[in-house]
């Protein structure tokens, strides 16, 4: 899918992803004696449809966010702010990876 398709273009993919991953621990776990856990990026769209699929197949998960993903994207986000040879960079993406832990 292109990145200038419509938004519900996208959503329909990312479902239909997500549910093919919930049948994919189905099928491992048919009982549902596991404890099913989920490794995301932070994405709130990601989020949203992974608790509405395991809401409609009655099912809990743990979800666990990729701490490195985030840290990416705070570096990325203080390069918006400080040139990469500026000290304060790092200062930057450092507060705010620990302001996001609270």
């Amino acid at each position: 899918m292109c990145a200038g398709a419509a938004p519900e273009l996208r959503f329909s993919a990312a479902q239909k992803v997500i549910a093919a991953a919930f049948d994919q621990a189905a099928a491992r776990d048919p009982g549902h004696l596991r404890d099913w856990i989920v490794l995301v990026d932070g994405a709130r769209h990601q989020l949203d449809l992974i608790q509405a699929e395991a809401a409609r197949r009655g099912h809990a998960v743990h979800i666990v966010l990729d701490i490195v993903h985030v840290l990416e994207k705070l570096w990325a986000a203080s390069r918006c702010f400080h040139t990469a040879t500026d000290p304060d960079a790092e200062d930057c993406a450092q507060g705010n990876a620990q302001n996001k832990g609270r």
